[in-house]
């Protein structure tokens, strides 16, 4: 069971000759995952193409009408249910840099955020000044 989840902000790129080698990737993970409980995962196995698998695992992609690079990407679930795993999937081909931030409904904040071999998730510090000598 998850938890309802917001989207905040993202900056995420897959540059286009990389894009057939996510979704074989994601497809791949996808057939030895098992079962995500909130993906279809026979549409997954079954897509022709990134955005039909990863519309699948509740992510919609945009991609540029020139250069064919995706430069968007949107959580269309509303629960989390480790939304990750697609991500961990095609993480190897998108942009270094790259990160998807949300907020839980309890107000917890947290990124996935791409080192150009991996997806790791990670919070945010936060800290408060020190207002005793006020």
């Amino acid at each position: 069971m998850g938890y309802y989840i917001t989207q905040k902000q993202s900056h995420f790129k897959i540059e286009a000759a990389n894009i057939p080698f996510a979704h074989k990737a994601l497809v791949e993970c996808s057939k030895s995952a098992g079962t995500w409980s909130w993906a279809n995962m026979s549409e997954i196995r079954e897509s022709e193409n990134l955005t039909d698998a990863m519309s699948a695992s509740r992510w919609d992609i945009s991609t540029h009408p020139d250069s064919g690079n995706i430069y968007g990407i949107s959580f269309i679930g509303e629960k989390s249910g480790d939304e990750s795993e697609p991500l961990k999937a095609i993480a190897k081909y998108v942009v270094k840099g790259s990160f998807i931030q949300f907020e839980g409904e309890d107000g917890e904040i947290w990124r996935h955020y791409f080192d150009g071999e991996v997806c790791k998730t990670i919070y945010p510090e936060i800290s408060w000044p020190d207002m005793a000598e006020e």
